[in-house]
């Protein structure tokens, strides 16, 4: 089944976890999956995911946790491109992608953790609508006392 995925990450700079987003469209293109990608305006590796067709970009300036406008801009963004699935990269980008997720009401929520430091005390709360959670390793996996999937979702 071909799914239409938005990969999200404010990151303004090409690290790890940049480099694992990009294999990961990579791997889902390759497979016939429809890549989208969300990325801060003034990201410094947009040209890493130039095998992503252009009209597939939204630019959205995630500040912090709290980034309401842009929840609002990303669910609008889901509901015109009917994206079954948005994917979450930084702490900061699971709030806004949760709450576009509830906008959306169709699509569904995963974010991938990588790195070991704890989330803020609200993430338990505002990360209820998670489908499935990915960990990076073992390591990360134990610190994640503050995320709950879903019912019926999982950890990886």
């Amino acid at each position: 089944m071909m799914m239409r995925i938005l990969q999200i990450s404010s990151a303004k700079t090409f690290g790890g976890g940049e480099r694992h987003m990009v294999d990961l469209c990579r791997g889902l293109q390759d497979r016939g999956h429809d890549v989208f990608v969300a990325l801060r305006p003034t990201n410094e590796w947009e040209s890493s995911l130039d095998f992503v067709p252009q009209d597939n970009f939204l630019h959205v300036s995630i500040r912090n946790s709290f980034g309401m406008f842009s929840a609002k801009r990303i669910g609008r963004f889901l509901n015109e491109k009917k994206i079954d699935i948005i994917h979450a990269h930084v702490a900061r980008d699971y709030l806004a992608a949760g709450v576009a997720c509830r906008i959306s009401k169709e699509t569904r929520f995963v974010l991938t953790r990588h790195v070991m430091f704890s989330l803020k005390p609200f993430h338990r709360f505002a990360l209820n609508n998670v489908d499935k959670a990915i960990a990076v390793s073992p390591a990360v996996r134990a610190n994640w006392k503050d995320i709950s999937v879903r019912k019926g979702g999982c950890y990886q």
